[in-house]
Order: C-alpha cells, then structure tokens, then sequence
C-alpha cells in the first residue's frame, strides 16, 4: 500500500489507538474475571463453612440422641430444628 508521509503516520496512529484500545479491553476484561473468581472462592468457602458447621450439629445431635438428652438440650447445642432432630 503506497501512502504519502502524512498518510502514514495518521494510518499508523490510527493502527496503535486500535491496538491500545484492544489493551486496554483485555487488561479489564481480564481484571473483571479475575476479581469475580476472587469473590466466587469466597462464597464457596463460606458456603462450605456453613455446610460443615450443619452436618456437625447432625452429628452432635445423633450423639445426644445416643445419650437421650432431651429435645430441648439438643435443640439448644446445636440450633437445629425439633423436625430436624427427630429425622436424624
């Protein structure tokens, strides 16, 4: 492609303003990502730490059972529901 001097140089500014805008597209794009994964580990580890903390209560509650605490103790160690105890 034949092009005058002044041509050129505004066909290579144009050229390196695409280039930075794909950049700059792909460092935000990437920071996004990046950061929803962050708080997406977060929510699965407090996920987890309230699933771990439910299936001790059932095994608390199976153990009190065990050892025929009341409903009530049971209710009041472990924060589960009568319903739920007694499914256990």
């Amino acid at each position: 492609m034949k092009l005058s001097k002044e041509e050129r140089k505004i066909y290579d500014a144009y050229q390196f303003e695409l280039h930075y805008q794909a950049s700059m597209y792909l460092s935000t794009y990437t920071l996004g990502n990046h950061e929803g994964s962050l708080k997406g580990k977060e929510i699965g580890i407090e996920i987890g730490k309230e699933d771990g903390k439910y299936e001790k209560a059932k095994e608390i509650s199976i153990k009190a059972k065990q050892c025929n605490l009341s409903i009530e103790t049971i209710i009041a160690l472990t924060e589960l529901s009568e319903k739920e105890i007694e499914d256990l």
